[in-house]
């Protein structure tokens, strides 16, 4: 009775835990893409082989800085199904999470 009683209790705590499988991802911007007639840019960060969009303005002023004097950007892409930087997810994919410029 009292192992049916822990396999319920660990089988009620495994279902309950959540695990967020976000990536931090850094590096030099490589290319900044801008399509006509939309506001957004998508930037290819090195080692990374996909693109990833930004639609806000905060965003952009920092890439085209960091672009232009070739700073390093820390990028998190807070997606359960982002787990690697290198190829990780579909090209312009929208940026969820936070962007950083570093000295």
């Amino acid at each position: 009775m009292n192992v049916i009683k822990i396999i319920i209790i660990g089988f009620a705590l495994l279902t309950t835990m959540s695990v967020n499988a976000s990536m931090t991802c850094s590096g030099r911007i490589l290319e900044v893409v801008k399509w006509s007639g939309l506001e957004d840019i998508s930037i290819m960060l090195e080692n990374t082989g996909r693109y990833i969009k930004f639609t806000d303005k905060t965003a952009i002023s920092m890439i085209l800085t960091a672009f232009s004097t070739q700073k390093n950007v820390v990028v998190l892409m807070d997606y359960d199904s982002v787990t690697s930087c290198n190829e990780g997810w579909t090209h312009y994919t929208i940026h969820k999470g936070y962007l950083k410029v570093e000295r």
